[in-house]
């Protein structure tokens, strides 16, 4: 199965982050798997070339105040949080059974208000199963998306910030594989028949602890070859599909690469 889970919450004091926000709830994440069962959260962490999860920064993205990021003490934020295999899913939802709506983030306690789980109560989130996301994938042969936050591709040390389909694609249909049992017919000489036909994107810099990463933020048109078959058509939907959950690019476990189907 997919999810998508909103969870909206507040500190109970201002919290201030030097570097990208992404990494500390990277790392509250696994305090929160690692509650419920550290044998699994320590093979997730370490035995994972590939997470099955992703992270959203948090919303509204904290600003800039004197060189740190301020989150403000007792005002409504957000994040969004999927999954791409059932188990770190179930882990997730029962620290909220066992353990209690309060987290910790650098030091300071934050509250969870709720933690949302279908679209009815936030269009963000959601649940599906991998053969009903193939179901019901169309045949469209112009597909816009949207990056919600910083998107990147990393070849070896290089940090690629334009997403040509045989990046942005391929980097979907693996994770497509490596995650669903249904393999797919789409070819690298495939994918070069997919063309950015629009696009209004703009270059962003993220500070993490380490390194900067460059990256982009906006929207992008793909548009598809007329001799491209109708089921590779819809493969390439399914994929734009799968990227609400998948996120797409480098590090989207740490709030990158949040991308989604206009």
């Amino acid at each position: 199965m997919l999810y998508s889970v909103i969870v909206r919450f507040k500190a109970k004091d201002d919290i201030y982050f030097r570097n990208y926000p992404g990494e500390s709830m990277h790392g509250m994440l696994f305090h929160m798997l690692g509650k419920r069962d550290e044998k699994k959260a320590s093979i997730l962490h370490n035995q994972y070339d590939t997470k099955p999860f992703t992270f959203s920064p948090i919303m509204p993205y904290p600003k800039w105040e004197k060189g740190k990021r301020r989150l403000k003490a007792n005002k409504l934020y957000f994040f969004r949080v999927t999954f791409l295999e059932d188990e770190w899913y179930l882990l997730f939802m029962e620290y909220f059974l066992y353990h209690g709506a309060e987290l910790n983030l650098q030091g300071i306690k934050i509250e969870v208000i709720e933690a949302l789980t279908h679209s009815n109560q936030d269009k963000r989130c959601n649940s599906m199963e991998y053969g009903k996301l193939w179901e019901e994938s169309g045949y469209q042969r112009k597909i816009k998306f949207k990056f919600h936050s910083t998107t990147t591709f990393r070849v070896g040390d290089i940090h690629i910030i334009y997403p040509t389909s045989q990046y942005f694609f391929y980097n979907l249909i693996k994770k497509w594989e490596e995650f669903s049992d249904r393999k797919l017919s789409l070819t690298d000489e495939d994918l070069k028949k997919v063309y950015i036909s629009r696009y209004n994107l703009s270059s962003v810099m993220e500070k993490f602890k380490d390194y900067p990463i460059k990256g982009f933020r906006g929207s992008c048109e793909y548009e598809i070859d007329s001799s491209l078959s109708k089921e590779k058509v819809r493969e390439l939907n399914l994929m734009a599909d799968f990227a609400f959950y998948s996120g797409v690019g480098y590090k989207t476990t740490m709030g990158l690469g949040q991308v989604a189907r206009v």
